[in-house]
């Protein structure tokens, strides 16, 4: 039989959002950087001109997501025997978009040895 495994991950707290224009550019600044970080050569908001971030800041609206909770909780086939779990990681071997999966499931076998 199949077994659904999941993380699910439930964050409280309070949405906010900001049209100043400093605080919309620290926060795309800030996004920038972080995924612009594992290129060879990152991008950063200052190889554009001032004059084009002003123009294209005028069409962002900063949301701000102030954090209270966070409630997390993993199903990765904990509750199955050793070799149940070894089966779902030969079914998740190789497949696109799955490898992440497989981490979650390993992690959950390497702990119960």
């Amino acid at each position: 039989m199949p077994t659904w495994n999941y993380v699910a991950i439930h964050i409280h707290g309070r949405l906010s959002y900001t049209s100043d224009d400093l605080e919309k550019r620290a926060i795309v600044d800030r996004l920038t950087n972080k995924m612009e970080t594992a290129r060879a050569t990152p991008w950063r908001m200052t190889d554009a001109p001032a004059s084009y971030i002003d123009q294209m800041l005028q069409g962002v609206v900063g949301l701000v997501f102030d954090i209270d909770t966070i409630v997390a909780k993993t199903k990765a086939s904990q509750n199955r025997l050793p070799e149940d779990r070894a089966g779902v990681l030969a079914g998740l071997a190789g497949k696109e978009g799955t490898s992440e999966a497989a981490r979650i499931v390993e992690r959950s076998v390497s702990s119960s040895r």
